[in-house]
């Protein structure tokens, strides 16, 4: 925690919420809360130190930024929205590059994701670790971060998330025999 600490914060916090028992249906309504959640955060100010530390890549014009404002409450979710498309999926295409990271990593990974959803009901203890430390620690540097290239770093530990849980759920089928 003494190196990263956002990283720390998201596994205890993970380490705390895991008894949250999935379903798709849940993932719907705690998606829902979740965004109503970090609205009401932001508005009253809790987020600030990540909103302010996200528009000094702005200010040194490195010139890979997508160029957010996360100070207008009002716009807050729309940005976290397009945030997400852009530095967790990959999204925002500025040179040929992007388009090959777009296809070797978001690809998978988005393909991964959707299964994991598809069978949520799979879940125990260990996944429900790892996608909720998936959402709080995406959370973090979703919202902390303007950088494209760092993102690219850092997304990395979301990715791992949903391979480690696609990887498991597939061994569990194939333990139950079910395909």
């Amino acid at each position: 925690m003494a190196l990263r600490p956002y990283l720390g914060y998201a596994f205890l916090l993970a380490l705390v919420l895991w008894k949250i028992k999935l379903t798709k249906k849940r993932i719907f309504l705690f998606a829902i809360l979740y965004f109503f959640a970090l609205f009401i955060a932001n508005y009253m100010g809790i987020l600030e130190r990540l909103t302010e530390y996200r528009s000094g890549f702005e200010e040194i014009k490195g010139g890979s930024t997508l160029g957010l404002d996360f100070s207008n409450p009002v716009m807050f979710i729309p940005n976290f929205i397009l945030s997400t498309l852009g530095q967790l999926f990959g999204l925002y295409i500025t040179n040929p590059l992007a388009i090959i990271l777009l296809l070797i990593e978001t690809f998978p990974f988005f393909m991964m994701l959707k299964y994991v959803i598809k069978n949520i009901k799979m879940a125990d203890s260990f996944i429900r670790f790892l996608l909720i430390f998936f959402v709080i620690y995406g959370s973090v540097w979703l919202i902390g971060n303007d950088n494209l290239g760092t993102a690219v770093r850092l997304r990395m530990y979301n990715y791992f998330a949903i391979y480690i849980s696609f990887f498991y759920i597939l061994n569990l089928k194939k333990q139950q025999g079910i395909k």
